[in-house]
């Protein structure tokens, strides 16, 4: 499985955790979205020690909220 292209090291067994619980076909599109949301709040975040903590913790909501309502859909 392929991992988000931005992502904090530490979450990497995280999210491949994560996205296993998802089928197939929606896989790419959670690792696409987690890169996308981790880029955009690494970026817009202003103080730079909180940068990698915001961003991580926005993606990783996502990602779970994400899982959360395509598993519900089954």
């Amino acid at each position: 499985m392929t991992l988000p292209k931005h992502h904090h090291p530490h979450d990497s067994k995280w999210i491949i955790e994560q996205v296993a619980k998802l089928p197939p076909a929606y896989r790419e599109r959670a690792i696409e979205a987690y890169s996308d949301v981790y880029e955009q709040v690494y970026t817009n975040t202003a103080i730079r020690h909180q940068k990698h903590g915001e961003a991580r913790r926005e993606a990783n909501i996502r990602l779970r909220k994400y899982i959360e309502r395509v598993l519900a859909r089954k």
